[in-house]
């Protein structure tokens, strides 16, 4: 599986969707500093899951998204998504996918959103697909603060790198997991023993509470009744004075109607008064505006015409100052024009003495051109002779830097002749090593699938006893089912049957009443002391008869207190019997003749299958002495035979009954069988040993169900070993088979690289003599450069001299020529003066004429504009009188306007006084009619107060024939009688107590509780018992796999470490951290705690030991920078050659290394490239020399990143 490519959108400095393609062997990533090389970095490491914002460089996870810049618009979201190509399957989750695709968003000021192939998933399924394919966001990313956090970890950070590394992070997660799942389970099994603790406390109580409460409803029944009686009275009391103030309030009602209509003829008058009173108002102040606007007027043109009289008198005072100005004006043109004159002869004099001097300056400067020309072909001639002097140096000076040059080469070609035979000698060697390698490795690999063929036999044979199990297990279970439903089922009959006969029924209501109530002395019913035969219920029933409700008591005392308790409220009869007190008891006289009839009859005694479990009672005693007869037909044919009746008292099977009086008692009443105490007593022992017997077989099934569960856990057990051994084999047989198919690949390339070298050895021989004949024609070359130097130094020496006497001539003629230049700049600047002087008058002149002309036109327009102003003045003043005229008529608009408004204001406010004592008539009917509304209302809320009563409502919803009877029977009490009464009985209400109305019902939920909290703390303790083992096993995987995982990194990085610093050695040791040692010292301490001795080996922490060739023994922290790349690169190829994963990002790793190392380096990543996909950023020439695809990152724009690629052959 490798990276195909990754898709970027609104991702930092990458706005626009684009697409990052990937070989499958090395990416190079180049680009100048700040463009957003990087950024792919942490691209990939949002894909891979990363949330640490350190990690990902941003200060928030919004700072994730583009922000935008001068010419574009910040993103909404960041989008990342990588494509996978899943060639060679695997053992995971998406195996079955060719391409898998993974995709991450982040939202901004919102959650992030993971998908994998379209599909959003949770967070921790999203990492999962990275663990179980090889890749991690901790080491498949390399980069310099990696590699320096990598050399700085603790002893006990670096554990936990290797073990992410080792893959063993997943069962430490499920072991966590299951961790908390025990504390759980241990914390719900302690809360359900006090559950059960409490449950069991509750039950006694409840028992009681539901005595209590029968109590308690008959006491609350009767004072509802009286209730009842009493909330009847008061309501239709209550709704007679409804009525009548409803009455009232009609009358009221239409008093108030006539007002309003009243107020309502009111209320239009003062709105027409109201009106009539606007319309005279907008006329009067429309007029006093119109006044006000004129008065305005009036004060504008008064303004108007201040000004054009002021106006008027500057421009009489202008014309006057303009005259005199002309005549100044004339006088002074007259006296400039004799200077003009004077100025114009003096310029022709100078004119003609700069002539002179410029034909002067001509000539000099014709003999300064000459000279200097002169000078020039001198200089040439001395530049092409020193040129060629430079020449002849330079190459003299090359010939010998080339003779050093090629010394250096030779000194390097013989160093590679002699590297590149140790090499091919090292190859050589290798090769054998690896041919050795390979024999062994296709033993192990025969070795393997024989192991492998026997465990899977196992497995098979486990597999078919597991489905034999589980078989037997599904018969055990469903018949613990089925009992189990048996059970229930004769549980709910002894529960009804428990009920029947805890409650007494069938008794009277005042023996229930009796035995229920307190007493500090014992009694009971006949009945509890009667045992019968089953198949005699009816007879005994028949033959006791309500005897069964019988009051057995001690003593005479005891019997007083009874008969004065049922006695004092009218509640109902018992009957007492006090054993020992009878004195007539049946001592038959005609036992003889009985005996005969006995006999002839078949009879049998009853008491011989009844029995008096109470010793002081006999039958004799209670008079229920009968015999007992199987066929009734025998004993009418007795009587038919003998015209007369047995001499003793017979009962039969379906209860008819023979007296010895001659009397016969026959047939049952409806559900007689249902309301039969002995049957249903019976019935309880049958259903309580029916229980008793299913119990036992539920338990042997049990027994026989734990037995095959036992089993099938055992063999479960075996399977997951025998799986853990196949799969372990299997994966020997795919690291063999790697190992055979790397060695094979290593031999091949060894030879190849072996050729190589011999090949390149042969062609070093061949550079190096080459180099020594270069260095000969040099030689020569150089010696007759330096011949040729001295003649052309003596060339140069001459061409000098000449050059030194014709600079001195020019100097000279130059020192001439700037005299006479100062001289002629003299002349030239006095001309220029007069001629600007003559210049400035004759413009003068001429403008004297302007300015006069001028001046006398502004006293023209001065004339016309006082003419203007004075016609306007005149035509204002006119406006005047008009604008007074217009304000005397508005002002007597206004005094008219004012008169009739007056007027209105006294109308509006008489109409306004009727008003007010109309709402007074008004408002006091509405206060009489609202003092009747609440009477009303009151009245209403004494019938909802009353209605509130819950017994009372729900006595009137629906009475009973016995509500009725009792109402009846107080119909002519008083209101206080019925208040007494229920005082009286709330008083009782109050000594029962507390009453828990729910009791019953409590009492069978607690049970069923208990039964519950029972089956849930057996299957605690089961998951409990489960978890252990699976912590346990999971301890044993995870540090089996470290160890072997370890194993393995550790030779990797020795052979590494040595390959990249050409020698020295490097070790992965175990250190004990200060955890694991306060660990030891506890358990040393306190013998219960060394089950933490388990923990300590987890918290041994791990180092980093290396020694440099060259070196003395050093710690890490004083290695260079490029020593501490190469150590960290070292550990981490270790890593991905022992942990294949599919790819690996680096990011300027190789900044640190000089040229040697950086070979070293490359060699290494080309060799990892062969397992897994490599992208790189760097700086580095030679590096991206390695690369099959090249990317280029640019900054089209400040703060957006584009990408050029390039494909290399």
């Amino acid at each position: 599986m490798h990276l195909k490519y990754i898709e970027l959108f609104g991702f930092k400095t990458f706005p626009d969707k684009i697409r990052i393609p990937f070989d499958k062997g090395i990416n190079v990533i180049v680009g100048p500093n700040g463009c957003g090389k990087t950024n792919i970095v942490d691209a990939v490491r949002f894909i891979l899951g990363e949330q640490n914002l350190k990690e990902l460089r941003l200060k928030s996870m919004n700072d994730i998204i583009f922000h935008g810049s001068n010419i574009r618009n910040g993103s909404s979201v960041a989008l990342c998504r990588g494509v996978f190509e899943n060639s060679a399957g695997g053992s995971f989750k998406y195996k079955d996918f060719s391409e898998i695709m993974v995709e991450r968003r982040h939202f901004k000021n919102k959650e992030t959103e993971y998908k994998i192939n379209g599909i959003s998933v949770p967070y921790r399924e999203y990492l999962d697909f990275f663990n179980e394919s090889g890749l991690s966001k901790h080491y498949s990313i390399i980069d310099s603060y990696k590699i320096n956090s990598l050399l700085n970890f603790k002893p006990a950070e670096l554990r936990l790198f290797f073990e992410e590394a080792s893959g063993i992070t997943k069962y430490k997660i499920q072991k966590k997991s299951a961790s908390k799942k025990l504390e759980a389970a241990v914390n719900n099994l302690l809360r359900i023993g006090d559950l059960l603790g409490e449950v069991e406390s509750r039950l006694e109580d409840l028992e009681k509470s539901a005595k209590k409460l029968e109590e308690y409803r008959l006491a609350e029944t009767e004072k509802n009744r009286y209730e009842y009686v009493l909330y009847f009275r008061s309501k239709n009391k209550i709704i007679s004075d409804i009525e009548k103030y409803k009455s009232e309030l009609e009358i009221y009602s239409a008093q108030l109607a006539e007002a309003g209509a009243r107020i309502a003829s009111l209320l239009d008058m003062l709105t027409d008064a109201k009106t009539s009173f606007d319309d005279i108002e907008k006329t009067y102040k429309t007029a006093a505006n119109e006044k006000n606007s004129r008065l305005i007027e009036l004060a504008k043109l008064g303004s108007d015409i201040e000004y054009l009289e002021i106006k008027i008198k500057d421009m009489e005072s202008e014309i006057t100052k303009k005259t005199k100005e002309a005549d100044e004006q004339d006088e002074s043109r007259k006296r400039n024009a004799e200077k003009l004159t004077g100025l114009k002869e003096k310029l022709l004099n100078d004119e003609s003495n700069f002539k002179n001097l410029n034909e002067k300056l001509n000539i000099t400067a014709k003999s300064l051109s000459e000279k200097k020309e002169f000078m020039l072909k001198a200089k040439g001639i001395l530049a092409d002779i020193e040129d060629e002097i430079l020449d002849i140096i330079e190459k003299s000076q090359n010939g010998k830097n080339k003779i050093i040059f090629i010394d250096k080469n030779i000194k390097n070609i013989e160093a590679k002749i002699i590297e590149t035979q140790n090499n091919a000698d090292k190859i050589s060697a290798e090769l054998k090593d690896a041919e050795v390698s390979f024999s062994q490795k296709n033993l192990d690999l025969k070795d393997n699938e024989l192991s492998a063929e026997t465990v899977k036999k196992r497995y098979s044979d486990n597999e078919a006893e597991l489905i034999r199990l589980d078989k037997e297990f599904n018969e055990y279970f469903s018949q613990k089912n089925a009992l189990e439903k048996e059970l229930i089922k004769v549980n709910v009959e002894i529960t009804k049957l428990k009920e029947f006969i805890g409650n007494r029924e069938g008794f009277s209501e005042g023996v229930k009443d009796f035995l229920k109530s307190k007493k500090d002395y014992e009694t009971f019913p006949l009945y509890d002391a009667i045992e019968i035969e089953p198949g005699f219920e009816n007879a005994a029933a028949a033959s006791f008869g309500d005897a069964v409700e019988t009051v057995i008591l001690d003593n005479i005392g005891y019997a007083r207190k009874a008969i004065e308790y049922i006695n004092a409220d009218k509640r109902g009869k018992i009957k007492i019997f006090i054993p020992g007190k009878n004195k007539n008891k049946n001592d038959s006289e005609n036992g003889g003749l009985e005996c005969e009839v006995c006999r002839e009859l078949n009879l049998v005694p009853i008491k011989e299958k009844i029995k008096l479990n109470y010793k002081n009672i006999s039958f004799e005693d209670i008079g229920k002495d009968f015999y007992y007869c199987e066929d009734k037909n025998k004993i009418l044919d007795y009587i038919e035979r003998n015209n007369f009746f047995p001499e003793v008292n017979i009962i039969t099977d379906d209860g008819s009954i023979f007296t010895s009086d001659g009397f016969i008692s026959a047939g049952k009443d409806k559900d007689d069988d249902g309301a039969n105490l002995f049957i249903n007593k019976n019935k309880l022992s049958e259903y309580s040993a029916l229980e008793s017997v299913k119990k036992e077989e539920l338990k042997s099934i049990e027994t026989s169900l734990a037995s095959v569960q036992s089993k099938i856990k055992e063999h479960k057990e075996n399977k997951e070993k025998i799986s853990g051994k196949i799969r372990a084999l299997e994966m020997a047989r795919f690291a063999i088979e790697s190992d055979l198919k790397h060695i094979k690949n290593i031999v091949e390339k060894s030879k190849e690289r072996y050729n190589i070298l011999i090949r390149e050895s042969a062609n070093l021989e061949k550079e190096k003599q080459n180099e020594y004949g270069e260095k000969e024609e040099l030689q020569d070359e150089i010696i007759l450069l330096e011949s040729e130097y001295k003649l052309k130094n003596a060339a140069k020496n001459e061409e000098e001299q000449k050059l030194a006497a014709a600079e001195k001539d020019i100097e000279k003629i130059k020192e001439e020529e700037t005299a006479l230049r100062i001289e002629i700049n003299s002349a030239g600047q006095n001309i220029n003066f007069l001629k600007k002087q003559i210049k400035d008058l004759e413009y003068n002149l001429s403008n004297y004429d302007k300015r006069i002309n001028s001046l006398r036109e502004q006293n023209e327009k001065y004339a016309r504009e006082i003419n203007a102003a004075s016609e306007d003045l005149s035509a204002k003043r006119k406006n005047i009188e008009a604008l007074n005229l217009s304000v005397k008529e508005a002002d007597i608009l206004i005094k008219e306007s004012e008169a009739k408004l007056e007027s209105l204001k006294e109308k509006i406010s008489a109409a306004e006084k009727d008003i007010e004592r109309a709402n007074e008539r008004k408002s006091d009917i509405e206060k009489k009619q609202n003092s009747l509304q609440a009477y009303i209302n009151i009245n209403n809320e004494k019938l909802a107060e009353i209605d509130s009563n819950s017994a009372a409502v729900r006595l009137a919803g629906g009475l009973s024939e016995e509500d009725k009877i009792f109402i009846d029977g107080i119909a002519d009490l008083s209101d206080n009688n019925i208040k007494k009464n229920i005082e009286q009985l709330s008083v009782k209400i109050l000594e029962i107590g507390n009453v828990n109305m729910n009791a019953a019902e409590e009492y069978k939920t607690a049970l069923e509780r208990f039964d519950f909290l029972g089956k849930q703390k057996k299957d605690l303790e089961n998951s409990i018992e489960t978890l252990n083992g699976i912590i346990k096993k999971l301890d044993a995987v995870s540090k089996e796999k470290f160890k072997s995982s370890m194993s393995d990194i550790r030779q990797k990085f020795k052979e590494l470490f040595v390959f990249l610093f050409g020698g020295g050695n490097a070790d992965i040791l175990s250190v004990v951290s200060k955890v694991s040692e306060e660990i030891e010292f506890e358990a040393s301490q306190k013998p219960e705690l060394n089950e933490k001795e388990a923990d300590a080996e987890e918290t041994q922490g791990m180092e980093i030991n290396v020694q440099i060739p060259g070196k003395k023994f050093t710690g890490i922290n004083i290695l260079s920078q490029g020593e501490r790349v190469l150590v960290a690169v070292s550990l981490l190829f270790a890593i991905f050659l022992t942990k294949k994963t599919p790819f690996c990002v680096i990011d300027e790793v190789d900044a640190p290394l000089d040229f040697a190392n950086n070979a070293r380096y490359n060699k290494l990543i080309e060799e990892i490239s062969n397992y897994s996909q490599i992208i790189m950023i760097t700086h580095n020439k030679k590096t991206m020399e390695v690369g099959k695809n090249i990317f280029g990152v640019t900054s089209k724009h400040p703060g957006i990143s584009g990408i050029v690629s390039v494909a290399m052959n």
